[in-house]
């Protein structure tokens, strides 16, 4: 395998994934949603959580922007490249095909390649951004229901 293939085998397997961000919210949800978030019985913690869930959903938010900003790129990129003969999930469906015209032709493509590849690591990029941020609010937040367990025992 030649230093060309490497790298491509290298981009389709995580170059072009959008990473996700799925946080599970059904305890806040139900507290806010039926006004039972008194139960805390400390107003300050209560404007943490919701704080908090804030930027939960700005995070979300952010990243289903970026996704359908980058998606049409990759469908055009799918639709005009040989992409799929070249991912390792999807490879195997073009074995019939030459890998070496494949390449050629991504080769020819290389700058909507080089824009997509550019497009998929802002994204990542942001999103690890957005979720050291989140880890950090998670422990605070953490430590602060702590104390509040602590206090209440």
């Amino acid at each position: 395998m030649n230093r060309l293939d490497k790298v491509l085998r290298k981009y389709f397997e995580r170059g072009w994934i959008i990473s996700e961000f799925v946080p599970t919210k059904n305890t806040y949800t139900d507290l806010s949603q039926t006004g039972n978030m008194d139960i805390l019985n400390n107003p300050d913690l209560i404007d943490e959580i919701i704080e908090y869930y804030g930027w939960v959903k700005q995070v979300e938010n952010s990243n289903a922007v970026k996704k359908s900003w980058i998606t049409p790129m990759d469908q055009v990129l799918a639709e005009t490249t040989s992409a799929f003969e070249l991912d390792p999930s999807t490879s195997a469906l073009f074995s019939h095909k030459s890998r070496q015209a494949a390449i050629r032709n991504i080769q020819s493509h290389h700058e909507l390649i080089e824009r997509n590849a550019a497009g998929h690591y802002w994204i990542n990029e942001s999103l690890s951004g957005n979720l050291i941020v989140i880890k950090g609010l998670s422990a605070q937040l953490l430590e602060l229901l702590q104390k509040e367990r602590q206090s209440n025992q």
